[in-house]
């Protein structure tokens, strides 16, 4: 009876044993079956989201179209904003404003009868310069109005910063109109003036004057502390170098915050929203989401997207390469080009991992020598050189001057 006894407690053992053993391989591959599931919903989510894209894509070239058309109806050449000019026309194209962050210059071209009507139109202008912020510049561009028209959509930035106030002196503009209106031709500027040209010019409608004015100086320390608890506080929160993000805010846009490019991408940063905004959105909020122009150009979200995809590169993509500057170099250049191309410049293709193992038996300024001469696009290579000048420049600077 006692050996009848022994043998069923073993079979109770061995059968539970065997269900627990079940139970755990149902769990595993349940476990397995939801993340597939999960994976798969979000393959399909990013297709349809890179689908909405490309309608967005489509419309943005139907949009520029149109906005070039009702350019050259006036002007005899068209000319547009990119990453570091902000380029904006008058209500009905007969004025035109160009700054130029990158050489530091204000441009005010108008239509009028003649220099005294011209320097009327011109401080109404500078009034409006001064008063300008991104929420009602981007109100006013035709281009944005003429895109939200075809896709339908009226998202609007909600930032009342101002563009050039803070970086302008109260009556910079104005004292140098007053310069302009005592000179007696229109090409005799004064040596003391911040004019650099003023000169009338044919265009399709009729004459045009043009006045050409140099930013103060220092103005591109005054752009830089504009954003500096934005890049300090999402440089700490990432683990990223302040002076890295602020090199590369200054040679994707120059402190433009109205920067746009026709790849396209916006902001500051110069995000694109397919790729970086794509993958840094989801990384934060767990979710994917297809950021608007408007959410860009706010430089709050753009410096908070474009710092925290400088991390998922440094940390996530470049992890394996041990030495901090050379993981810093292949960050510089993935941000511009990809991983996958900095992969390539070293292994003739897109994995980065494998590239890695080459990268760790280099030194940081070996790396930095052979990306420049192995990367496959020039505009890479420059880059690459322009952020390292431009970060050793903020280095040096950060709680000095800024």
């Amino acid at each position: 009876m006692r050996i009848l006894k022994i043998i069923f407690i073993v079979f109770l053992f061995l059968l539970s044993s065997n269900l627990f053993a079940n139970s755990t391989t149902n769990t595993n591959n349940n476990f397995e079956q939801y993340k597939q599931k999960q994976n798969n919903k979000f393959k399909m989510y990013k297709k349809n989201l890179n689908n909405d894209f490309t309608k967005y894509k489509k419309a943005y070239a139907l949009a520029f179209k149109a906005y070039k058309k009702s350019i050259l109806k006036k002007w005899n050449k068209a000319e547009f904003s990119t990453p570091s000019k902000w380029v904006s026309y008058g209500k009905f194209y007969n004025s035109k404003q160009v700054v130029d962050f990158k050489n530091q210059k204000i441009t005010f071209e108008v239509f009028a009868k003649n220099k005294k009507e011209a320097i009327k139109r011109f401080q109404a202008m500078q009034k409006q310069l001064l008063k300008a912020n991104i929420k009602n510049s981007f109100q006013n561009d035709h281009f944005e109005q003429n895109l939200s028209k075809i896709t339908k959509e009226n998202n609007t930035p909600n930032s009342k910063m101002k563009i050039l106030a803070s970086i302008l002196p109260k009556n910079y503009l104005e004292n140098a109109l007053k310069t302009l209106s005592k000179e007696s031709k229109i090409n005799k500027i004064s040596k003391n003036s911040e004019i650099k040209v003023f000169e009338k010019d044919k265009q399709k409608a009729k004459n045009t004057y043009k006045i050409v004015l140099q930013f103060p100086k220092n103005s591109l320390l005054k752009s830089a502390k504009i954003y500096k608890k934005l890049v300090l506080k999402n440089s700490s929160k990432n683990s990223i170098p302040p002076a890295l993000s602020y090199a590369i805010i200054e040679c994707e846009s120059y402190f433009n915050p109205l920067a746009r490019s026709n790849i396209p991408a916006f902001g500051l940063m110069q995000i694109v929203p397919e790729s970086a905004g794509l993958d840094t959105y989801r990384y934060f909020f767990g979710k994917a989401r297809l950021l608007s122009p408007a959410y860009l150009y706010e430089p709050k979200n753009n410096i908070f997207i474009g710092v925290g995809y400088l991390h998922i590169i440094y940390f996530k993509y470049m992890k394996n390469i041990k030495n901090p500057l050379s993981r810093i170099y292949c960050t510089i250049c993935a941000y511009n080009t990809g991983s996958g191309n900095v992969a390539k410049a070293f292994e003739g293709d897109n994995n980065i991992y494998k590239a890695s193992f080459k990268i760790n038996t280099m030194s940081p300024k070996e790396v930095y020598f052979y990306l420049l001469k192995h990367l496959k696009y020039q505009e890479t290579k420059t880059y690459l050189k322009k952020v390292r000048k431009r970060m050793f420049f903020y280095q040096s600077i950060l709680g000095i001057s800024l």
